[in-house]
């Protein structure tokens, strides 16, 4: 699974190159309809169409190679809302090119339920990827946690055994008495330590 962040830029991305072209449909039919003030007709008409061609490039390309690069399966409910979306769009596009086209009611009954309705299950499916992602990296990482305190007990354990052995060795054992008791002492903070971040990691 790809890392979550790379999901959230994804959805981030897809949602601001998708999401305005149901505004631009909406202006395009006031254009067409002539409701539409004569200022900027021309710059809104082409920043309209503009949106509309960058939404099915994304629909149709753009998403689901992210997707496939991310090493991630687009659900099939996913597919289905994302075909609808471009099914709606070019239907939109189309109609746009004819000039006697009602484009009003394509706008509103057509493209906004289906890019409304993509975007929606594609914010939830992508949501739902970076929590499990996110839940798969903290249960891996409390697994080390956990090896890493099994490592330390055992290393208190022989420093305990070395003390034990250096003070049955009398004078001769002594220095070896104080590297041992470091060595244990060592292990103690390295333990603390790993309980801080185990208990930070379950905050988190």
């Amino acid at each position: 699974m790809k890392d979550a962040p790379d999901l959230m830029t994804l959805k981030n991305r897809t949602f601001m190159a998708v999401g305005p072209s149901r505004i631009a449909c909406c202006s395009l039919a006031l254009l067409q309809g002539g409701l539409a003030g004569e200022q900027d007709v021309d710059i809104l008409h082409k920043l309209s169409r503009e949106r509309v061609a960058t939404a099915l490039t994304t629909l149709e390309k753009t998403f689901p190679d992210a997707l496939r690069g991310a090493d991630e399966q687009e659900p099939e409910v996913l597919t289905t809302a994302r075909k609808a979306a471009i099914a709606a769009l070019r239907a939109f596009r189309d109609e746009a090119e004819d000039v006697d086209g009602t484009l009003g009611p394509l706008a509103l009954h057509s493209v906004e339920p289906a890019i409304t309705g993509f975007l929606n299950l594609m914010i939830a499916t992508l949501d739902a990827r970076h929590d499990a992602s996110r839940q798969d990296k903290r249960d891996t990482a409390m697994e080390a946690v956990k090896a890493a305190d099994s490592v330390g007990r055992a290393i208190q354990m022989i420093a305990v055994n070395a003390s034990i052995e250096a003070a049955r060795a009398g004078d001769s054992g002594r220095g070896f008495k104080v590297i041992a008791d470091e060595v244990k002492t060592l292990a103690g903070k390295t333990q603390s330590l790993l309980a801080q971040v185990s208990a930070a990691m379950r905050a988190y």
